[in-house]
């Protein structure tokens, strides 16, 4: 077997260098022997090249003629083919065979697989007959393109075409149907698959010029030939295998990138002396090369020997175009002259370093022949440094070191772009990188509270800026020293907000828990670095920010007493602090105010006190605004502990205060010394003892309807007078006339029996409160109590425990009616109400002396409002009133000291529907609420509005300071606490569903035990707070109220919807319809389902009726003789398990029985387990 050797040489020149030239080569192709490779040239790359043994095979496909007009030489072709083959036998060549025939079709009669079967080819090639054809052209081009196209040609074997034939060709375009190919692309696919043709045709004058030309081409241009029809196949033979012996077949493919479509390309090879041209025209010529066109050039080659004269250079020209490549076939497998191969292999590219002496490494390396250590060269930011300047060599490693250091933010690009080799060849691929240059660490700034500044805060926050712009900050090495102990960014107390690239570190933790004393120091330091290797220098370590914080947490309490004093007096109000721990003060700034309807200021002294010495430096009195400022300094004393006295302030309490006025304390700015401690405040009040006078008041009784003569009864106390019958100033009443009421002042005094009924009844004043009256009416259905509201002495008047006679000048009473009017100066005491921001619904845990509300809430947003229960609508309040709820608004959380009467109960009227009520002055259960009638108390609680979620939860019990919506379904007298019946919570329901949209829901159910109105089971909703226009978006109704829960005995339903989607929850094993308004029904069951509904009233029936819940009913018949049914309910499908115990509780019998949903039943026999009979008993 016959063996070659194949190169495949490429060599390409850098697209900058070749932008002008206007000619490029993109494929070099060299074939020795059977072996082909074509390698393009992409741009801007550069391609290797490559050598290797041929295998010696030879792949050989006729492509025949079969029409009718070969007839006569068929006969020949076949026995010269057949002689071909086994002559290709006899030598021993590795060949394969295909056939592939053609008229004015090609047809592959025997597929695409090559035959090395001597035999199976023989038979091929006698099977062949010509027939048929009915012009001269046939499509032989088809054919030898479609043989290079679909036949499996072997990888490595030289490829041979030989063609036979008798005429000329068809070609696309040439007016008839047969051909799919012009010659031209078939010249191009044979170059490309480096086929070799030889053509047996008929002479020029016969097969034509221009297919004979195009037969010519095809033979010359792929190193094959042409012969005469008839020739004998030894030659074709002996033409394959001088080409299978030792040549090189050197091509060229060659593209116009000029705009302009060039005349005339033509392409000079210039061999060496061991090179010798067997085949090609040289130059070679082309013509009409269009822009972007390719051409092929080849030229086969005989290599007389090898060394520097084996290589050549091929130059392409047209006009000012020009193009060349060049390579030798000594320089190895590539066949180019390979250089030296640099590989940088240190630092990594893109490193960021921190040694200002960085330098970098690579290996040079040169596989074919010596490097030549004296060429070597690197760049360095544009600096070109040639062995040995700054480089060392060794072991095939370049060692570069910098001759001056870098600067921080620098970034050095560097390359290895020079070396050759002894042999000439030039380093052409060299080898690049970079590094960064970090020789600072990360930034520090933005520390903060300030250095030096003073902590008054229980949260202690500190914190830091940390940016680093280069290599970034290394997180895992930011932390804050705070007294000797490291937080780092993954500390609970650490908060960081940003990247490496920077952030903001923030600490933060009670301040309690860092400091050891209320005073003390706080140390603290910041720290960072970046993320700088520790191979490259790194890190690069932030050197410690530090600052310190003072800390004072010496609390001064300074407090004001709270005093009794009558109208006129003179009082000395003593202002004492106390201190967590000693303080020195050298000067006292505070500000005092007070009311000054109560209080006037005389003077103040430091006389006996802890300031005695200080001097005045300023001081404002103002008893018109009621306030006091004042500022004193002195040598300085310690705020000792327990309680000193500072100052006394020495005030005049008003003549025209009323009993039961009093005066707040309230400390507005105190300082002390530089006003580092923290001093919180104790107010404190003035409270104005009542006034005790002789003193009496009419009252006025007449009938309501049919109205009489004026009944004028008068009650009224004296120093003079006992709680019994006195002559001088008691006076019996008479009795009436006959138009007159009725009325009297009922008295039982023990010695004066016979005198129970007066007109006048005057009672002691200084005997104990409260002073109680007691006013009948005899055989009256209804009347009237009139009296002015003027003239009463201080103090609380109560009608009817409900009425307050200063405010209220009338009271209708009923028959035989028990009227009491007390009296009461009780003592005045204070209590806190605290408002959230926003609307806020209260009550008086206190009934104020001051009917003022400004004076009471000074800082509100708005009138104080009620609600009206019969016009349901609010208005402003006019004054405070016990049992009442109210609304307030605040613009901010704050809380006020009110102070006042304690409100031990109250009783109050009120109408059907809801009503805002209050608190007395302790917490109430509902269970101790009465009302009169009971059953006007229709739901088991009331509401209260939530500022916090601006919506309304439900409560059992009335806590002071608080307002309530309470729902009555009639007229009613509230007593607060009465004598309970307040209704009870009941029974759960049997079921319940769930109707929902947004977050409004509606829930409704079954219970046998409700009704179909208003009942415990339900859900009322309150209405709106003031400004409020929002309502639920679901709800049903009742006369009296809107529902968000709605229990009924029956089994539909009604609710109102203002329309969307609407997300149900409904009892397992039950189906519902929803009935829209029109009267179309909508069928539901499960849950979570949602139904997208208009607006409007709606109707949801549970369909078959009502589940009810679990329940076991009375046995039929009872007592019973020889069996008994069991019946129970169950609210769904499965199994249900009956045992019948005796009366000690043993188990008798036991039974499981698949039940459905609702009504079951078991028939027991008397029977138990064993199937005996049992005795008579209970069971």
């Amino acid at each position: 077997m016959k063996k070659g050797l194949v190169l495949f040489f490429v060599l390409v020149l850098p697209s900058v260098l070749l932008a002008g030239n206007g000619l490029e080569f993109r494929t070099l192709r060299f074939q020795r022997g059977a072996e082909v490779q074509e390698v393009n040239f992409p741009e801007d790359v550069y391609l290797g090249v490559g050598c290797r043994t041929d295998t010696g095979a030879v792949d050989i496909v006729f492509v025949v003629d079969v029409t009718g007009s070969m007839s006569g030489e068929i006969h020949e072709v076949v026995e010269n083919m057949s002689g071909f083959v086994d002559t290709m036998d006899s030598y021993g060549y590795e060949y394969a065979f295909g056939l592939v025939v053609f008229g004015d079709t090609v047809y592959f009669r025997h597929g695409y697989e090559l035959t090395t079967s001597p035999d199976t080819i023989h038979s091929w090639i006698d099977a062949l007959t010509s027939s048929g054809g009915g012009d001269f052209p046939e499509v032989s081009v088809d054919g030898i393109d479609s043989a290079l196209a679909a036949y499996h040609w072997r990888p490595g074997a030289l490829k041979v075409i030989i063609m036979i034939t008798d005429a000329s060709f068809h070609y696309r375009g040439d007016g008839r149907p047969y051909s799919h190919v012009l010659p031209e692309e078939v010249l191009e696919d044979i170059l490309d698959a480096g086929a070799v043709v030889f053509i047996v045709s008929e002479d020029r004058d016969r097969t034509g010029a221009y297919c004979f030309d195009w037969y010519m081409t095809f033979c010359d241009s792929s190193g094959g030939n042409w012969f005469l029809l008839g020739t004998p196949f030894f030659s074709i033979l002996d033409s394959i295998a001088d080409r299978m012996g030792e040549f090189t077949l050197i091509s060229a493919l060659l593209m116009n990138s000029t705009p302009d479509t060039l005349d005339t390309v033509g392409a000079m090879l210039f061999p060496g002396s061991c090179l010798d041209i067997l085949y090609g025209d040289n130059p070679q010529f082309r013509y009409d090369v269009a822009p972007g066109d390719f051409i092929d050039i080849t030229w086969r080659m005989n290599v007389l020997c090898t060394g520097p004269e084996d290589c050549f250079r091929i130059v392409a020209y047209s006009g000012d175009y020009s193009d060349d490549v060049s390579g030798c076939l000594h320089f190895g497998d590539d066949c180019q002259c390979v250089g030296p191969v640099p590989d940088i292999i240190y630092p990594p590219d893109g490193t960021i370093t921190a040694c200002d002496d960085q330098g970098f490494v690579a290996t040079v390396v040169d596989d074919r022949d010596e490097l030549d250590v004296g060429t070597i060269q690197v760049e360095v930011n544009g600096i070109r440094y040639t062995y040995p300047e700054n480089i060392v060599f060794s072991n095939d490693t370049l060692y570069f070191t910098p001759d001056a250091s870098w600067e921080h933010g620098d970034t050095v690009s560097y390359a290895v772009v020079g070396g050759d080799d002894f042999d000439g060849c030039e380093m052409e691929d060299f080898d690049e990188g970079y590094f960064i240059v970090d020789l600072l660490p990360p930034v520090i700034s933005g520390t903060f509270p300030a250095d030096g500044e003073l902590i008054v805060d229980t949260l202690l926050v500190v914190g830091f800026d940390v940016a680093d712009d280069i290599a970034g900050v290394n997180l895992d090495s930011v932390y804050i020293t705070i007294n000797g102990v490291n937080y780092h960014i993954d500390s609970p107390e650490v908060a960081y907000t940003g990247d490496e690239s920077g952030g903001h570190f923030v600490f933060s933790a009670p301040i309690f828990d860092i400091i050891s004393s209320p005073m003390d120091t706080i140390f603290i330091a910041a720290h960072s670095a970046d993320n700088v290797s520790t191979e490259f220098c790194g890190p690069n370590i932030s050197e410690p920010v530090d600052w310190i914080l003072f800390v004072n947490f010496v609390t001064v309490d300074i407090s004001a007493p709270t005093i009794r004093a009558t109208a006129g007096e003179d009082i000395d109000v003593p202002i004492a602090a106390t201190t967590t721990a000693g303080w020195i003060v050298d000067s006292v700034t505070f500000a005092l105010e007070f009311d000054p309807q109560v209080l006037s200021i005389d003077t103040v002294s430091f006389a006996g006190t802890a300031m005695e010495g200080f001097s005045i430096v300023s001081y404002l009195a103002d008893n018109t605004s009621g306030v006091i400022e004042l500022a004193a300094t002195g040598d300085g004393f310690s705020i000792p502990s327990p309680e000193t006295t500072l100052i006394h302030l020495l005030f005049n309490v008003n003549s025209a205060a009323r009993g039961g006025m009093f005066s707040n304390l309230d400390f507005v700015d105190v300082i002390f010394g530089q006003g580092l401690p923290e001093t919180v405040y104790h107010n404190g009040f003035v409270y104005v003892d009542w006034n005790v006078i002789s003193w009496m008041k009419d009252i006025i009784v007449n009938r309501e309807e049919l109205p009489g003569v004026d009944v004028v009864l008068t009650f009224g106390a004296s120093p003079a007078a006992t709680d019994g019958y006195d002559t001088e100033v008691d006076v019996i009443q008479l009795p009436p006339v006959p138009s007159a009421v009725d009325a009297y002042f009922e008295i039982n005094d023990p010695e004066n029996p016979l005198f129970h009924e007066f007109s006048r009844d005057i009672r002691c004043d200084t005997c104990g409160f409260p002073v109680v009256w007691h006013l009948r009416t005899w055989d009256e259905p209804s009347g009237i109590l009139s009296w002015t509201t003027d003239g009463f002495p201080e103090g609380d008047f109560l009608l009817a425990n409900s009425v307050d006679m200063k405010r209220t000048g009338e009271y209708h009473f009923g028959l035989n009616e028990d009227i009491t009017i007390a009296w009461d100066q009780p003592a005045i005491s204070d209590d806190r109400i605290s408002l959230k921001t926003g609307w806020n619904m209260v009550s008086l845990p206190r009934l104020p002396t001051v009917n003022d509300w400004e004076l009471l809430f000074p800082d509100l947003l708005s009138d104080v409002w009620i609600f009206d229960p019969v016009m349901r609508t609010y208005g402003a309040s006019e004054y405070p009133e016990r049992g009442v709820g109210y609304w307030m608004l605040s613009g901010e959380d704050t809380t006020y000291t009110i102070a006042g009467m304690e409100i031990p109960f109250y009783q109050i009227a009120l109408p059907a529907g809801w009503n805002m009520v209050g608190t007395i002055s302790d917490t109430v259960s509902l269970g101790e609420v009465s009302a009169d009638p009971p059953e006007a108390m229709r739901t088991p609680y009331v509401f209260w509005y939530n500022p916090s979620t601006r919506g309304y939860d439900m409560d059992t019990e009335l806590v002071p300071g608080k307002g309530y919506w309470m729902l009555l379904s009639e007229d009613a007298v509230l007593t607060v606490p009465g004598d309970g019946g307040y209704m009870k919570q009941a029974s759960s329901p049997d079921w319940v569903a769930t109707l929902s949209s947004g977050g409004d829901k509606f829930l409704f159910g079954y219970s046998a035990s409700s009704s179909s109105g208003l009942d415990a089971l339900d859900i009322p909703v309150p209405p709106n707070a003031p400004g409020d226009a929002l309502s639920p978006s679901i709800f049903s109704s009742t006369e009296l109220t809107r529902l968000s829960k709605d229990i009924k005995p029956v089994n539909n339903w009604e609710f109102s919807f203002a329309g969307g989607n609407l997300e149900y929850s409904l009892p397992a094993g039950m189906e519902f319809v929803l009935t829209s308004p029109d009267g179309e029904g909508i069928t539901i069951r499960g849950e979570g389902a949602l139904v997208s509904l208009p607006d409007g009233f709606w109707r949801i029936t549970a369909v078959g009726g009502v589940l009810e819940g679990f329940r076991l009913f009375p046995p039929v018949p009872n007592p019973f003789n020889s069996e008994v049914q069991i019946l129970w309910n169950q609210p769904g499908s499965g199994d249900a398990t009956v045992v019948i115990h005796d009366i000690l509780g043993k188990t008798i019998r036991k039974e499981t029985v698949s039940a459905h949903s609702g009504r079951n039943s078991i028939v027991w026999d008397g029977r138990d387990e064993n199937g005996s009979c049992v005795p008579s008993g209970l069971y």
